[in-house]
């Protein structure tokens, strides 16, 4: 943990955590991105050292043990955490997958029947109604109807 956690958690100042590690009662270490961790036990360290008790040895390594199986616990339930977003994530990009595609298909489906309509109307001239050839020749019929209308009038007129 950091210097400051570590003061926090024994309640010292930071400059004691930086005695005891210098005088070798707690342990640090430089990490690459330049700040400084302090190794912290559950318990505090005493100055008599007793080595001939194995069960403070024990009761320490259980109290590390929980400890770590704590630590370890707090991020396997952020990972669990982000896990279940992610895969709700995919669910629903699948169900949106798949109303696009039926919706594509029937787009599709829509289109090759306009398409096979206008085909259909397409290929036989002699069907429909007289405004489909009109933009074709609109100037011969044009002309047609001048040269009626001109022949009618000089038929018709009073000489």
């Amino acid at each position: 943990m950091s210097i400051q956690d570590a003061a926090h958690h024994l309640s010292v100042s930071e400059r004691t955590i930086y005695r005891k590690a210098d005088q070798g009662k707690l342990r640090r270490r430089s990490r690459p991105d330049g700040r400084v961790e302090v190794f912290v036990p559950m318990t505090l360290p005493s100055d008599k050292s007793d080595d001939s008790s194995d069960n403070g040895s024990q009761q320490g390594a259980l109290l590390l043990v929980e400890h770590l199986t704590h630590a370890l616990t707090r991020q396997a339930e952020a990972f669990n955490a982000e896990l279940a977003a992610s895969r709700q994530r995919i669910e629903d990009l699948a169900r949106e997958n798949g109303r696009q595609a039926a919706e594509l298909e029937a787009a599709r489906a829509k289109i090759s029947t306009l398409l096979a309509c206008t085909v259909t109307v397409g290929t036989d001239p002699t069907t429909g109604a007289l405004w489909r050839f009109w933009p074709r020749g609109w100037a011969a019929y044009a002309a047609t109807v001048l040269v009626f209308v001109a022949v009618v009038v000089l038929l018709a007129w009073p000489w």
